[in-house]
């Protein structure tokens, strides 16, 4: 998993942005290619806006 966390606000997908820039899903492939066939990785990027207490949120397939 990563995770971005910082003091300014970043969209959702800008932290979905990040997970296929670092290439996270190459740390999973192993797991992912088990016996029941390959499993697609998720970029999951959700995000908090303290001052409207709001949050936004972004599913993707990698």
């Amino acid at each position: 998993m990563t995770f971005c966390s910082g003091a300014k606000v970043v969209a959702a997908s800008e932290v979905a942005a990040q997970i296929r820039e670092r290439d996270c899903a190459a740390i999973f492939a192993d797991a992912l290619l088990g016996e029941g066939g390959a499993v697609r990785p998720l970029a999951v990027g959700i995000a908090w806006d303290p001052k409207t207490k709001t949050h936004d949120c972004l599913v993707e397939e990698l």
